[in-house]
């Protein structure tokens, strides 16, 4: 869909109500495009298309600037849903509203006495829709799903953590079964995670018990600063020589897996700068990821870069485009909440030990947070530095 907008740029300038006429317009429509601009145009209006797509929501009686967004908006979908009627092509979303239309319209009847669904917490209302309806088209059939809502991070794409935090509400009559045993993290790592987790009363509240039993703290928060340094990289951790410290604190255990997390891609480090590091510590194999990307995966030991506050730190405070808000599920009343829950994931990526390089100028929230109410390790690394800069 992103290549669709990007293709046709001209269904885009048609919301606009552009002319030659306007030629300051044009020259800004030029730049939007060449600057590169227009991709991130393309993702948003991709986003757009796809929950307003399962939304069934209309916006000519919401505020002025929702009207301005569905009248640019709004050209843009009907080419896009003309271009795939000719080509004879369905997407994603379409498959599953065709699909629920079939199964309630009783054009198809389920054949399966059993139904599993996986990652439920990342259901949308309409694709849960769908298995309720693929469910009761079937007598006397079952339905199974494994759901863990502190992982629910993918509201963004229309996913609502009420579909599992109230099954029952939206299933009718339902058996539990508890799956509290993780072999993946250790039992500090899951005292400190859980608890983060459960401060927001919209979570189920569970114990999770861990596989692993350690006596000493194994998240740890480093404290430093923002050293400029001659090295050409914008990332911080690199810069001050934290990233580069503890690598080598984990170089002289065994070899390892080390996950580099961070909110944004552009806060981890280039390919180039992994090579480097790779190549200073041998033993160790070296990943990245946003926290997004990361779920489901794991790792020896995780760092986790870009703890600081802002809009583009973490917790990020980056408003969300209004009209994009207008068609997402509503969201729980706690602070922070799906950023926390995005948290808890990169927190329980790590099997032994999480290492959180922070600036000690600008901490996040979540940072302070964990200083300030857990267990955890508390180092200072500034005095370093200088020294570590030098050496990388």
């Amino acid at each position: 869909m992103v290549n669709y907008i990007n293709n046709n740029f001209n269904d885009v300038k048609s919301g606009f109500e552009f002319s030659a006429a306007k030629p300051n317009h044009i020259a800004l429509l030029k730049e939007i495009k060449t600057g590169g601009h227009l991709t991130k145009l393309a993702t948003l209006f991709s986003q757009l298309i796809s929950v307003y797509k399962t939304a069934n929501k209309t916006f000519e009686s919401d505020s002025k600037q929702l009207q301005q967004t569905w009248k640019l908006l709004k050209p843009l979908l009907a080419n896009y849903n003309h271009y795939l009627h000719t080509k004879g092509e369905i997407d994603f979303d379409d498959m599953i509203l065709k699909a629920l239309d079939y199964v309630t319209a009783g054009k198809f009847a389920s054949p399966w006495r059993y139904i599993m669904v996986d990652e439920f917490q990342d259901i949308s209302p309409t694709r849960a829709a769908l298995v309720k309806a693929l469910r009761d088209s079937k007598p006397r059939s079952s339905l199974f799903v494994v759901g863990d809502d502190w992982q629910a991070i993918y509201r963004f794409s229309g996913a609502d953590m009420r579909l599992t935090t109230e099954f029952a509400a939206h299933f009718g009559f339902t058996t539990q079964t508890i799956l509290d045993v993780t072999f993946r993290f250790n039992n500090k790592i899951s005292e400190v995670a859980s608890c983060f987790i459960m401060k927001n009363p919209a979570q189920l509240a569970k114990q999770i018990n861990s596989l692993s039993q350690v006596i000493k703290p194994a998240i740890s928060v480093l404290k430093t600063a923002n050293v400029i340094s001659s090295k050409n990289t914008k990332i911080a951790e690199l810069n001050n020589g934290a990233l580069a410290h503890l690598l080598d604190t984990i170089n002289k255990n065994k070899p390892a897996v080390v996950y580099l997390l961070a909110r944004y891609r552009y806060q981890l480090p280039t390919k180039a700068d992994i090579n480097a590091l790779e190549h200073t510590f041998s033993s160790l194999q070296i990943e990245c990821d946003t926290f997004h990307g990361s779920k489901g995966k794991e790792a020896d030991y995780v760092v986790i870069l870009g703890m600081h506050g802002g809009q583009f730190g973490f917790p990020s405070t980056k408003p969300s485009p209004a009209m994009l808000e207008a068609l997402l599920p509503a969201k729980d009343l706690y602070a922070h909440s799906e950023e926390r829950r995005l948290f808890y994931v990169a927190l329980t990526r790590a099997k032994h030990k999480v290492f959180i390089i922070s600036d000690d100028n600008n901490r996040s929230c979540f940072v302070d947070e964990l200083i300030n109410e857990y267990q955890i390790e508390l180092k200072e690394l500034k005095n370093i530095a200088s020294k570590v800069v030098a050496q990388v």
